[in-house]
């Protein structure tokens, strides 16, 4: 649908539609290099430049679609154009509640958020666990980059306060949407989001030694009534969201076994060990696991194809295109929707997994693990996880084939994590109190021994990683040897 604007100052398109507040997917920040800001001309379309040549059919051009960061507007200047629909990941809000219903006494609700960087998700809970409502959205700060480093320069640029605006807002939109006014609301994602929500200042985490400005649990306002607890973080790339998923799924509760946990997004974060010590670290995975590298195919859709085309033959281990298809890419259909899959694509999934399987190696070296069979569970949280077909991603080399029949899918666990602690949260001492002497807390992780269990690792500063994720490039299965 289409809609007038007024632009408000001379500049980009973009940087007029951000100020007005209208999303647009902008992964590299303004810079003409992702191709994502879309925008279609109504009437009046100006004349394509070379790179809208090479990323529009001549049907699309023909139409008026353009790129907002590539056309130069004047203030006051009237335009009527079309926005591409926002589309919400399906899988967004999807926890499934390891924490079990508690019979309290206390009438407060629980409002959980996550705080993605892609994706706002929250769902809203009685008093005794029951799910009452789940909104989500797409990450308006989108529009200044994908990840948390295109949206760390862009606050440094001076936009700090639009990126607070930008996310203050959506929320306050979803805590109305479900009613969330009077719960009890915890937020948890990773460290860049949560400073960039509560303004606190990101230079230390856009460069080494990545220092962030707080990792503590904290209270914030978004309005003066609305009042949000954020969760404590672990480091500056492993996350409140992290320890969240942690706390959700009971993470090494056996003292003599070993969990594995993995969020695979645009980090991957994992963490392996117990309760009593555990290292995480993250890795950047890019846009592979969250359908990027395609025009929106769910990325565990995309590593199920890849480990069939391999089996086919249309693909060899080394990642590379056979003929006829090496140049014109391989036309597939997923879950009734068409796309070519080009050797570009196939690239950033390789170097994806290779980084995630690399880093896995790496946790196990630290935790002097030798024997697989002394890891009890790994977990697969988000929806990359939930979705994962476990046997196409051990084909490919993303898990150690002896880890197949231990993976569990975990769901959305920052949100599960964000939900369990507010139900805590909620309780006076009285009910905290009644509640122990019944049992019902004796399997709960305290957060902040769990984070205080954490020993955070930087890959970068590893030797083994580079050189086993140069090994793991190929698209084949693999036994992890840590010797």
């Amino acid at each position: 649908m289409s809609k007038q604007y007024t632009m408000k100052k001379n500049g980009t398109l973009l940087e007029n539609l951000r100020s007005q507040g209208d999303y647009i997917q902008a992964d590299c920040n303004g810079r003409g290099s992702c191709g994502k800001c879309r925008v279609r001309f109504v009437k009046n379309a100006p004349l394509p430049a070379l790179l809208e040549r090479k990323l529009f059919s001549p049907e699309e051009l023909r139409a008026g679609w353009r790129l907002s960061c590539l056309i130069k507007v004047a203030a006051k200047e009237k335009l009527e154009l079309e926005l591409p629909a926002i589309k919400v990941e399906p899988d967004a809000v999807m926890s499934l509640q390891y924490f079990q219903k508690k019979d309290t006494i206390s009438e407060k609700k629980v409002l959980a958020i996550d705080l993605g960087t892609t994706t706002i998700a929250m769902e809203l809970f009685e008093a005794d666990g029951a799910l009452l409502d789940t909104w989500s959205h797409v990450n308006p700060q989108r529009s200044y980059g994908a990840d948390v480093l295109s949206r760390i320069s862009a606050a440094m640029e001076g936009n700090a306060v639009q990126l607070q605006t930008l996310v203050t807002d959506c929320l306050l939109t979803g805590i109305h949407a479900i009613h969330g006014e009077d719960a009890e609301i915890i937020v948890t994602g990773n460290t860049t989001m949560l400073h960039l929500l509560a303004g606190l200042p990101v230079e230390g985490l856009g460069k080494s030694p990545f220092e962030p400005y707080s990792l503590e649990c904290m209270d914030y306002h978004l309005l003066e009534d609305i009042k949000v607890t954020c969760l404590p973080g672990i480091s500056a790339f492993v996350g409140a969201d992290i320890l969240a998923g942690l706390y959700a799924v009971d993470f090494g509760r056996n003292p003599k076994k070993y969990d594995l946990f993995l969020d695979l997004g645009t980090n991957g974060e994992m963490a392996l060990g117990n309760r009593e010590h555990f290292y995480c670290t993250a890795t950047a995975a890019g846009p592979a696991f969250e359908g990027g590298v395609t025009a929106g195919i769910f990325g565990a859709d995309i590593l199920a194809l890849l480990a069939e085309l391999h089996q086919n033959g249309k693909i060899d281990a080394t990642g590379l295109l056979a003929d006829p298809w090496f140049d014109t890419g391989v036309q597939l259909e997923v879950r009734e929707q068409r796309f070519t899959l080009k050797q570009e694509h196939i690239r950033q999934l390789q170097m994806a997994k290779a980084a995630i399987a690399a880093g896995i190696h790496v946790l196990l070296q630290k935790m002097k693990i030798i024997d697989l069979e002394s890891i009890e569970h790994v977990y697969l949280a988000g929806g990359f996880g939930y979705y994962l077909n476990t046997a196409a991603a051990v084909q490919i080399g993303l898990l150690p084939a002896e880890l197949l029949e231990k993976c569990r899918a975990a769901g959305n666990t920052a949100l599960t994590g964000a939900a369990r602690y507010g139900f805590e949260y909620a309780m006076d001492s009285e009910e905290k109190t009644n509640m122990d002497a019944v049992g019902n807390m004796d399997t709960k992780i305290d957060m902040e021994k769990l984070r205080q269990a954490a020993e955070p690792i930087n890959l970068a500063e590893e030797e083994s990683f580079q050189k086993r994720y140069l090994e793991l490039l190929n698209l084949e299965p693999y036994t992890e040897n840590c010797i």
